[in-house]
């Protein structure tokens, strides 16, 4: 059977992740998270203190960068520099500023070469925003899940609890919004919708509803 590959597309809290485990349990097809490399390289810049600004700077520094990606049936894991980092990129403090490093050409063709490498390997699902638009355009499968925006602060906020992190549910809805407008005015690469995406609007339903609304679509 030849590899598949099906994209998942949308905002901040929109259920992506949620949706794109149950379908590899389902389907058996281990998930690929473009949020994470970026999560990481801002981690990485941070530990190097690398300018943000300094985008010359960091397209040399991204050449020396030993970051590996290590994919199973149940789990994704990135390794930099010899180390295990994936349990620190979820807190407050990476996601902010993942949003601020996604927005450079520079990242995001590092990014996106190294996605290119892993699904030319193996089946996959992956998910991000805008992984059916520009990474993956001729995706056997794409999605795109939105939900209101008081939904998906919620959502945000429980993960965040979950960790042990308090942080304002203002707070988070400000931060939610603001990084879906900043992905959707981007110059490069901008969140949208691709013009064969099935939309489905998760703010209502269950994780278990999406799931089984994508894989009606998905014949394998």
């Amino acid at each position: 059977m030849k590899n598949i590959q099906i994209a998942i597309d949308g905002g901040a809290a929109s259920g992506k992740t949620t949706a794109a485990k149950g379908l590899s349990r389902r389907l058996g097809i281990p998930v690929l998270t473009s949020g994470i490399i970026y999560r990481a390289i801002a981690f990485w810049m941070i530990e190097n203190k690398i300018d943000f600004d300094d985008e010359k700077g960091l397209a040399l520094a991204l050449i020396k960068i030993d970051l590996q990606i290590i994919i199973t049936r149940d789990d994704m894991r990135v390794i930099i520099d010899g180390y295990d980092v994936t349990s620190k990129l979820n807190d407050n403090l990476i996601s902010k500023s993942a949003s601020i490093v996604s927005k450079l050409g520079t990242v995001r063709n590092y990014v996106n070469g190294r996605i290119g490498e892993l699904v030319s390997q193996s089946s996959f699902i992956v998910e991000g925003r805008d992984i059916g638009t520009v990474v993956l355009p001729h995706a056997d499968y794409k999605f795109f899940l939105t939900a209101s925006d008081e939904v998906k602060a919620k959502r945000r906020q429980a993960e965040l609890l979950a960790r042990g992190e308090t942080v304002s549910f203002n707070e988070i809805f400000e931060q939610v919004r603001g990084r879906d407008k900043a992905d959707k005015e981007r110059e490069i690469d901008p969140l949208k919708k691709a013009q064969d995406a099935i939309e489905i609007d998760t703010t209502k339903w269950t994780a278990e509803k999406v799931i089984e609304r994508m894989a009606e679509y998905i014949e394998l």
